[in-house]
């Protein structure tokens, strides 16, 4: 026994020396064979303790991106090389805020945690933090696109049609609109789609929903899609104008418009009349004008393509009635149901005709394309003043008074004894002639 002590007691100093240099050697094999090396990561932040902040009626919102962290571990190179992001717990606790800007982060190894170091390159997570604002709001839907041709977007809906935000303060006040748009790029049947809300301020620009909660992410877009075709504006005024006066057109603006609706009532619709109460010209003098909305006129299950075409404005013309006298040749009138063995013959070769108008159309009216004819049932021979019925285009000109015409009627016998008691007359009056130069020549 005393000589193991004495063997293990013996020179103890050198003995200790080298259990110490031993070591050294050890480490500096292995630091060779496994050297000590650096390598950096990048990883998320987990937030924990968020209630501290929403239990003060407040929301934060990170900034400059500092929710991502960026570390690095020293390790020996065989740890290294195993490791990546996910091995490591990377948290900001809201509890240890600071000054209500400034969360420290805190990154943990998940395995090993004993071999490594860490040192972090992003110390704190920087937020912003305000009071938090609750607000509900009508969601509008809407569409994108054309349909196919000869359809049209009927009724639109989404369900439901509200959705609740919550937000920072200075977000939720911004928003001024929620939509839910749907595409209806070249459909021709009834769609619908899910449909994430999109948020706008008052001048239409976009606000990003990231920093938000909702009370639902989508919303359900349907799009009815519908016949479409265009249909022409009827419209006559209501009234007489003045003495003297006469309305020259009647303009519609738009001429036609684009409807929409099922193709059991589109195809029974021809036109849109609209009523002449809408505009009552009587004793007018001067062009009359009015606007009105058309989707009043339509009929059931109609509606407008566009509902900005709704407004149609009448424009009635009224212009002082112009008047010519025209000298139309007798030539340009018939007699109509003259008797049987009865001819007629015209006293003059003219008749005075005045007929009224639009200036400009008496402008285009000559004489020789006025035409007419009388009527002479039931005469027989004699002298008469008949009335003249002119063929005119009624739209454009009015005969002024009732035109008369002085016409003989004759028995065609009548005119034959007369022709050839002329023939006779004329016959002894050459034979006289004769004579006459015989004694003449006679005398000579």
């Amino acid at each position: 026994m005393k000589t193991v002590w004495k063997v293990i007691s013996n020179n103890w100093g050198l003995k200790l020396l080298a259990v110490i240099l031993a070591i050294i050697f050890w480490m500096i094999v292995v630091n060779i064979n496994d050297p000590q090396t650096t390598k950096q990561f990048t990883a998320e932040v987990t937030v924990e303790n968020e209630d501290v902040i929403t239990d003060m009626g407040k929301v934060y919102e990170v900034l400059n991106d500092s929710n991502i962290c960026v570390f690095t571990v020293t390790a020996p190179r065989s740890v290294v090389e195993q490791l990546n992001s996910s091995d490591f717990t990377v948290t900001a606790d809201m509890g240890q805020i600071e000054g209500l800007s400034l969360v420290p982060i805190e990154v943990t190894a998940n395995r090993y945690a004993n071999q490594i170091s860490i040192t972090k390159t992003t110390q704190n997570m920087q937020v912003s933090v305000e009071n938090a604002e609750t607000k509900q709001f009508v969601i509008e839907a809407g569409t994108t696109g054309t349909p196919a041709d000869g359809y049209a977007v009927g009724t639109v809906s989404v369900s439901p049609n509200v959705i609740t935000v919550t937000g920072a303060e200075s977000i939720v006040s911004e928003i001024s609109t929620v939509k839910a748009t749907i595409s209806v790029e070249g459909m021709s049947e009834n769609i619908k789609d899910k449909i994430s809300p999109v948020f706008y301020d008052e001048d239409g620009k976009e606000i990003s929903s990231d920093s938000l909660t909702l009370s639902r992410d989508t919303v359900t877009v349907k799009a009815k899609i519908v016949d479409q075709t265009s249909v022409p504006i009827s419209f006559e005024p209501e009234g007489t104008p003045a003495d003297g006066y006469e309305v020259t057109s009647v303009l519609c603006s738009p001429e036609t418009i684009a409807v929409q609706g099922d193709d059991s009532v589109l195809s029974e619709l021809g036109e849109i009349v609209l009523p002449s109460t809408l505009l009552d010209v009587t004793d007018a003098k001067k062009d009359k004008s009015v606007e009105v909305d058309i989707t009043d006129y339509l009929p059931d299950g109609v509606t407008l393509t566009d509902d900005a075409d709704k407004t149609v404005t009448i424009a009635v013309t009224i212009e002082k009635v112009a008047s010519k006298t025209y000298s139309v040749s007798t030539e340009n009138l018939s007699v109509k149901n003259l008797g049987d063995g009865l001819e007629s013959a015209f006293k003059k070769d003219t008749v005075k005709i005045t007929i009224m108008g639009n200036s400009e159309d008496l402008k285009d009216l000559s004489a020789d394309e006025i035409t007419g004819s009388v009527d002479a049932s039931d005469l027989g021979e004699g002298t008469y003043k008949l009335s003249i019925s002119l063929s005119l285009d009624e739209d454009k000109y009015t005969v002024d008074g009732l035109p008369t015409v002085s016409i003989t009627i004759t028995s065609e016998s009548s005119t034959e004894q007369e022709d050839s008691s002329d023939t006779d007359a004329e016959t002894d009056t050459d034979t006289e002639s004769e004579s006459d130069s015989d004694e003449t020549d006679s005398s000579e």
